[in-house]
């Protein structure tokens, strides 16, 4: 399961998730998701991940501008 929560500047968070192995096209779920909560191209995405490269390749791409960064607390 992934799990995630949207932090924009000018409103209020939003949390999302999916499960990649039931989903279909998980990578265009969060993509879509983001998108809807006002993704603009090239703008900075930080995503706080535990390090699994699952995550990573579900969304490298979303942005040239992206960001990851390992959850040191989790890896401890």
């Amino acid at each position: 399961m992934v799990v995630g929560k949207s932090v924009p500047e000018d409103r209020e968070n939003r949390y999302f998730g999916c499960v990649p192995t039931v989903d279909d096209r998980p990578k265009r779920r969060i993509f879509e998701i983001l998108r809807g909560q006002g993704l603009r191209m090239n703008q900075d995405l930080v995503f706080l991940t535990d390090g699994g490269d699952n995550l990573q390749v579900l969304v490298d791409g979303f942005s040239p501008c992206t960001e990851h960064y390992l959850d040191w607390f989790r890896a401890t």
